[in-house]
This record gives C-alpha cells, structure tokens and sequence, in this order.
C-alpha cells in the first residue's frame, strides 16, 4: 500500500492437533482404561458370586434333601428357592419325594393288612384244630361245627391269596385278557341271576333297566364278569332288608369321568362308553371317605365286623376296568345310598350301527 495509508496486517492463525504416535496416545489413556477394568472386575466377581450363589445354594439343598431321602428320611423337603428351573427342580424333588413316602406308608398298611386278614382265619383253623386232637370235640355236632369253621375259614384264606394274587398280576401286566366283543346287557343279566339267590335272602329288589342303546363292548368276558360279581356283592352287603337295588345300563356321549370338565374329559371327547350304574338303598358313605373306597384293604367299617370281605373288592374291580381302558367312580350322599358307576369303551362297529338306526 501507499506509505500515506494507514499500514494494514492480515494475520493467518491455523490451530490443528499436535501429530501423535498410537503408542503416545493409549499412553495418555492408560490411567482410564486401568480404573474402568478394575471397575468392571470387581462388578463381574461380586455379580458371578451372587448368581453362583442363588444357583449353588438351592441345588446343595437339593442335594441334602436327596441324601436324607436316601437314608429314609421321606418326609424331607427342598426349600423351593433360586432361580426359576430351580424352583422348578425342587417342586418336582417334593412331588417325587411325597409320591415316596405314599407309596411307602401304602407298603406298610398293605402288609398290616394282610398280616392281619391272615392272622384271624388261621387262629381260628388252629383253635379248632387244636379241639380236634385234643378230643375236646367228644360228639358228632361238635366235631362237624369245628370241621365247617376250619373249612370256612380256610376258604376266606383263599379267596384272599387269590384276591392278592390277582392284584400282583394286575399291576406286574402279567394278566393277558383276550378281549372279544360282549354283549353287555346278557353279561348283567347273567350276573344278577347268579346273585338273585342272595338278595332273595334279605327281602332285597333288584330292579334292572337296560337302554336299548347299550352299547356292545370289547373286552374279557371273566373279568368284566368279576368286576360286576364285585360291585353287586358289595351293593348286597350294604343294602339293609327290603332295600333296593338298581342296575341301569345305556349309551354315555359325554362321560363325566372328573365331574366336569379337565384333561381326562377332553382325552376321551367324541368317544362312546357304555354306562352301567349300580345304586343302592344303603346309608351311603361319609364325603371324607368315598375317595378312598377303591384303595386296597380299605373299610368304611373300621371294626371289620359286619363285612365278610376284606377290602379288595372295589379295589380289583378298579384295576380290572382301567386296564379295559375304562373308569369308575363312587357317588354317594349318606343317608340315601350309594352309586357305583363304571364307563367302559364302546365297540366301534356297534358305535355305527347304532348311529345308523338313529
């Protein structure tokens, strides 16, 4: 510019970064990324002590629980906590470890029961017996009293190991049940006939009614046989002097197997059963013991006095219609009677030919 004007200075300022080396820069960084790891170390340990310890601490309970049961101690619980496949594993440990003990306590009544059932009819074969040889038994009359209740109770023992062995082969599947269609209504009517004679001895009515419907079923002819020898047996012990005794028969669409509704219900939805009642006039069974009738050896009638049977009755009869792939059930209002209730599969051809003559 001219010296006359002012004097004008540009001045160029440029700011940029220092040039560093990687070496420089993690050198810078060091003291951040040191803290945040031991941060993060020490966050990891505490939070891995923690899960282990939510995990390792139900499963040694597991463990001890699983110990005690081992050296017998049924009764014993895991504590159900942790996580949830934890609580899970310990729920299903307490449901296996209570299934245990049932079966265990069943065990020990079963030989109590049979134990028992066993001890009274051979006191008195032996009692008796004992007359015998003695020669307590001086006269004819006595001689033949004593010879009959040897001979009764002996026929008590074995209807018992007969009874017995039946359940054994039951459950071991060993009972290998031909199955043929049976024509339901004539298997009842032949039953009844057999055990008219008995109800005649207490004044009793058997009143039948078949549904034309009746369905024809597959099955064992023996066991079915057996299963309603059982049930009428029993309606006859309980019924007291001119009562009543019905016996129905008919088509069942819809079974009510859980008395309404569930997972049973719905397995066997679309299938036909035929449905056979056997309803007394009895006093009926008390609501706190009618789930227990079909267990093995169990009496309403504590003092096993007035029943001549020994509690496997309702028990067979049980076993043999699940194993037809049926079921059975007990309904009762004290006071009114009792109804027994067994549902067994339909034939499917019968099934059709009913439908064809609807």
């Amino acid at each position: 510019p001219a010296p006359a004007e002012p004097t004008t200075q540009i001045v160029a300022l440029l700011i940029a970064p220092y040039p560093r080396t990687a070496a420089a820069f993690l050198l810078e960084l060091w003291g951040g990324f040191l803290v945040a790891g031991l941060i993060a170390l020490v966050i990891s340990v505490l939070l891995g002590w923690a899960i282990a310890r939510s995990i390792a601490a139900p499963l040694r309970n597991i463990v001890l629980a699983a110990e005690a049961v081992a050296r017998g101690e049924y009764s014993r619980q895991a504590p159900v906590a942790g996580p949830d496949e934890v609580k899970q594993l310990a729920r299903s440990f307490n449901a296996m470890t209570r299934q245990v003990q049932a079966t265990q306590t069943a065990m020990r009544d079963f030989v109590s029961n049979v134990s028992h059932e066993l001890k009274t009819p051979l006191t008195s074969i032996q009692g008796f017996a004992q007359a015998l040889i003695e020669g307590a038994a001086q006269n004819r009359a006595t001689r033949a009293h004593a010879a009959r209740i040897i001979y009764d109770e002996a026929t008590r023992m074995r209807r018992l190991v007969e009874d017995l062995l039946d359940l054994a082969r039951i459950d071991a599947g060993q009972i290998v049940m031909s199955k043929n269609p049976i024509n339901l209504a004539a298997l009842l009517d032949a039953v009844l006939n057999n055990l008219g004679h008995q109800a005649a001895q207490k004044s009793l009515r058997l009143l039948k009614t078949f549904d034309p419907s009746l369905p024809t079923v597959v099955g064992n002819s023996d066991r079915l046989t057996q299963v309603f020898v059982n049930l009428l047996d029993n309606a006859i012990q309980h019924t007291p002097p001119k009562g009543t005794i019905r016996v129905t028969g008919a088509l069942a669409t819809d079974p009510d197997f859980d008395g309404g509704g569930g997972r049973r219900r719905e397995a066997h939805a679309g299938r036909r059963f035929a449905r056979v009642a056997i309803a007394d006039s009895g006093p009926g069974i008390p609501p706190d013991e009618l789930p227990r009738i079909f267990e093995r050896f169990y009496q309403i009638d504590k003092s096993r006095k007035k029943s001549q049977g020994v509690g496997l009755g309702l028990a067979i009869a049980h076993d043999i219609v699940r194993a037809h792939g049926g079921h059975i059930r007990a309904y009762s209002v004290p006071g009114q009677g009792t109804e027994i209730v067994v549902w067994l599969p339909a034939s499917e051809a019968d099934i059709s030919t009913i439908i064809r003559r609807k």
